[in-house]
């Protein structure tokens, strides 16, 4: 079907209210490096838009943002983060596991890269490797409250109690701001001292 501007009252509503609409979003979405902010990529621009779909919950908009990232710049670590954390979200760990990796060969000193691929490891059921990032994430930032917590519990899982007391009191003397998991904590690291 041809758009013309004469013909039914249809055919000039549609003229009037899609050709605006496409060039309304062919301006949006061709931002001109004199139009980007400076030092931002055509890859960063996608990842933005990425971030904002994750914020309005459409994960398909926002992986749809991520690959346009990685089609602009093939190791772009924020897209593959992003790309990784929707695989790790579907259960699609071994998906996970590749980006992240990406994602660390351009970012290696990124805490939450090194976390998320700790716990990506624990899922596919590699301990040692889980282990590895998990203590990299908090070597990386030693204030990091979750990375200790991970790291207490891969340790208790792996029946390693004085290592697991180790780090759910580093947990603790993070001063973690929810109550009930200080008291979990503090209750399972009472639990743990009495076993042995």
């Amino acid at each position: 079907m041809s758009i013309s501007r004469t013909g039914s009252t249809n055919t000039r509503l549609l003229w009037g209210v899609a050709v605006p609409a496409v060039v309304a979003a062919v301006a949006i979405l061709s931002l001109t490096e004199r139009d980007r902010p400076q030092g931002q990529s055509e890859a960063e621009d996608n990842c933005v838009q990425a971030t904002d779909r994750i914020e309005r919950g459409d994960t398909a908009g926002a992986e749809h943002y991520y690959r346009l990232a990685l089609a602009a710049d093939s190791t772009h670590p924020r897209a593959s983060f992003g790309l990784a954390r929707i695989a790790f979200a579907a259960g699609k760990y071994t998906p996970a596991a590749q980006l992240l990796r990406q994602a660390m060969l351009r970012d290696s000193d990124n805490y939450e890269i090194a976390y998320h691929l700790g716990l990506t490891f624990d899922r596919l059921q590699r301990p040692d490797s889980a282990a590895a990032y998990l203590r990299r994430a908090v070597e990386l930032e030693p204030t990091f409250a979750r990375g200790h917590y991970s790291l207490g519990m891969l340790w208790l899982n792996r029946q390693e109690p004085d290592s697991a007391v180790k780090y759910l009191e580093s947990y603790l003397a993070l001063g973690p701001t929810d109550p009930q998991s200080v008291r979990e904590v503090q209750q399972l690291i009472e639990a743990i001292r009495y076993e042995r």
